[in-house]
């Protein structure tokens, strides 16, 4: 029987899963939703969502990574949470800190607004979709704040993923194991 602790972490864990995805799945549906309803696609790829998105997924993330470390005691999941983080940490400034590493800080002195005029467009934090008329070719262009993000979120579903088959060790492991896996 699964302790009322080790219930809880897996449910957090799979809840950080299920947002981690989700992370990933706006990702990649975002060009479309900027192409066929732009009104709403606005909204939908700011850099301000991105940021909300990151104030959900970032706490459930620190909160499941710290509780599953001081249960299971393993360091993998740990590092694997904590670089997950730091790349959808990095992804989600990207479009900020961009404009001001291509203009240098020189630049960014000069101007304070820059990094933020750089995030009107969307162009440089989420995937776009663009279809020339004379030849209808689509062309996808997939920025590096995209490619951050999604990286981080795939490392937060693997320690997820560790969390959970940890908790599922200690459930199969008598009593022994749970003794070890419910600090």
């Amino acid at each position: 029987m699964m302790s009322a602790s080790s219930v809880l972490q897996m449910r957090l864990d799979q809840a950080g899963i299920v947002a981690s995805i989700g992370c990933a799945v706006h990702c990649l549906i975002a060009p479309f939703v900027i192409l066929f309803a732009p009104a709403f696609g606005g909204i939908w790829a700011s850099p301000e969502t991105h940021l909300l998105i990151s104030l959900f997924v970032l706490p459930v993330a620190l909160l499941t990574m710290t509780r599953g470390y001081r249960m299971h005691q393993r360091v993998w999941i740990l590092s694997l949470g904590a670089i997950g983080a730091g790349f959808v940490l990095l992804g989600t400034a990207f479009p900020w800190l961009e404009p001001l590493w291509a203009a240098g800080a020189n630049a960014a002195q000069a101007d304070p607004e820059l990094a933020q005029t750089a995030c009107t467009t969307c162009t440089n934090c989420c995937p776009t979709v663009t279809i020339d008329e004379a030849s209808g070719d689509w062309d996808w262009k997939f920025p590096p704040a995209s490619w951050l993000t999604m990286v981080g979120g795939m490392g937060l579903v693997g320690a997820h993923w560790g969390n959970i088959r940890s908790c599922k060790h200690c459930q199969q492991g008598g009593a022994s194991a749970q003794s070890s896996c419910e600090h």
